[in-house]
This record gives C-alpha cells, sequence and structure tokens, in this order.
C-alpha cells in the first residue's frame, strides 16, 4: 500500500506562486466530490476591487534571516499545503465522520458531513484549514486526491516551473532522498507526525 510524502526543496524554489495560482485553479469554482466543495474565493465589491482574500490551500511564505547591516540577509520560500500528519489533530476533533485518514495517509474533510463544524479549523496547528462562510464548513488542501485516483500527481506540483522543487509519491521511495538533503519536518514538537518534508529550512533567524 502507498503511503504518500512529500519532500520539497526551498533551496530551489524562487517564490513565483505558481502552485497557489494553480490550486486556486483547480478548486475555485469546482466541486470534486466526494472530498471538496469549491474553494472560497475572493470577495469583491461593485467595482471589482477585492475587499476579502479568498482560501490558500497551498501558499508559499517568506523566510529571512541573516543581517541587513552586513548585506547577508538570504530568503527562502517555503511551500505550505496540508502538512500529511499521521497523527492528525483535525481527525480527533471532527465528530460524525466529518474527517477521515485514508489507507495511503491522506486527510480528508468531508464536505457534507462537516457542515457546521467550524471546531475543525482550530484543530490545525499548522493553520492549514479554513472555514468557508458561503458553505458553512471547513475545508483544506486534499493533495488533489481526485487526481491521484486516476494517477495523476497534485496540479501544484505537476505546474511547478522549477525541476526538483516539489516531489511527491510514496514514503518509501521518497526515504533516500528526504536523507540525502537533510529534509525536515515543521514544527515537529507538535507531535503530529507529519510527511511534507523540507530540503535547506533556515537553520538561523
Amino acid at each position: 500500500m502507498v503511503r504518500y510524502a512529500w519532500l520539497i526543496d526551498t533551496t530551489r524554489c524562487i517564490g513565483c506562486n505558481v502552485c497557489t495560482i494553480t490550486c486556486k485553479d483547480q478548486f475555485v469554482g469546482n466541486d470534486w466530490p466526494p472530498y471538496s466543495a469549491a474553494q472560497q474565493d475572493g470577495e469583491y465589491d461593485n467595482t471589482g476591487w477585492q475587499i476579502k482574500p479568498g482560501h490558500f490551500w497551498m501558499s508559499v511564505a517568506e523566510k529571512e534571516w541573516g543581517k541587513a547591516i552586513d548585506a547577508s540577509t538570504k530568503v527562502r520560500y517555503i511551500a505550505e499545503p496540508c502538512m500529511l500528519c499521521d497523527d492528525p489533530p483535525c481527525v480527533k476533533a471532527a465528530t460524525g465522520g466529518a474527517m477521515y485518514k485514508r489507507p495511503d495517509g491522506i486527510v480528508i474533510i468531508d464536505p457534507v458531513k462537516s457542515k457546521g463544524q467550524q471546531q475543525i479549523v482550530a484543530s490545525c496547528p499548522y493553520g492549514k484549514i479554513f472555514w468557508n462562510n458561503q458553505l458553512q464548513i471547513p475545508q483544506k488542501c486534499t493533495l488533489c486526491a481526485h487526481r491521484l485516483d486516476v494517477g495523476l500527481q497534485p496540479a501544484c506540483v505537476n505546474a511547478c516551473p522549477i525541476t526538483g522543487v516539489m516531489t511527491f509519491g510514496d514514503e518509501t521511495a521518497l526515504a533516500s532522498a528526504i536523507s540525502q538533503k537533510k529534509a525536515v519536518v515543521l514544527s515537529p514538537e507538535l507531535k503530529t507526525v507529519p510527511k511534507v518534508y523540507y530540503a535547506g529550512l533556515p537553520t538561523t533567524t
């Protein structure tokens, strides 16, 4: 049985945000039952000006470190999908079967059973679950389960223009690369056992 993991090389990411744009293109206005209802888009006034941002199931954080005074400041871009936790606190927070973990490790929020369960949003220590005000449901990155089920890669992985930034697949197959690149997970102290591994994370501030 495949058990998915993700290796993200921050030394190669240029912060282009193609992954975030592709995620929105995949999910805004599109239902993918039984895994997700349409992602909530931004809210706009009658002139077309955005007054409230939409969700970012995939986002890119910017991390700076070094000292500006001696021009040693560096920047790393860190793509942040669902952390694919092996011990997901969100599943424990859900009731009535509103969340479940598939045998391949992907955590899914049922778009029907989760209606009204706003407590699920607060349960994610990584802040990667969002509340859809329009549908009154919590939502998050599904790792593009609908694509994986037909043999395709997650949309963001497929669209990334830089070779080697994102590698997604079976954790056993990725184990050697994860070890060679000394990849680590974000906030291991949370003890959620995430399966998203990062190479090249800044170790100083």
